[in-house]
């Protein structure tokens, strides 16, 4: 029962499981949850607080539980696990205005820094557990990030 609660945890309600691209799986539903928290928080707190929170929650259950899920599936950085992806994603929308425009802007631009890993994302996977599988994701929302804020800039947004 604790390993199958730990599955569902880690692989985000098994999105994680889905065949080929379980990393946009579980990108599909750090979308829907970062979009039903906005509507929740909306009026309640400020974005920066929730959204930041958020991503501090999944980064720490990740680095909780990677080790676990190294040993459980026997590879470094399973596909299984999504718990990055979500902590990635919401660094990738961290301060965009919530429009649709940009927050699928954000999830092509962490799908595509998450896949292709520029420097120095590739080398921080080489470290073992929750730190070696969450850090690139982390690293690849802060570069989606940083692309929304210019593309913010140049459209005068």
């Amino acid at each position: 029962m604790k390993n199958l609660l730990l599955k569902a945890l880690t692989s985000g309600l098994f999105t994680g499981y889905t065949p080929v691209i379980p990393g946009t799986g579980g990108t599909l539903l750090a979308l829907l949850l970062y979009y039903i928290l906005n509507l929740v928080f909306l009026n309640h707190l400020p974005f920066q607080i929730w959204c930041g929170s958020t991503i501090i929650f999944f980064t720490l259950l990740s680095l909780l539980t990677g080790q676990w899920a190294e040993e459980h599936f026997q590879k470094k950085d399973p596909g299984q696990f999504v718990l990055d992806e979500m902590a990635g994603f919401g660094c990738a929308i961290f301060l965009i205005p919530f429009t649709w425009t940009w927050w699928l802007a954000a999830f092509l631009l962490f799908r595509f820094f998450d896949i292709v890993k520029p420097f120095p994302a590739k080398q921080v996977q080489q470290y073992h557990g929750g730190l070696g599988i969450v850090l690139d994701d982390i690293l690849a929302g802060i570069y989606a990030n940083l692309v929304i804020h210019l593309l913010l800039q140049l459209s005068g947004k």
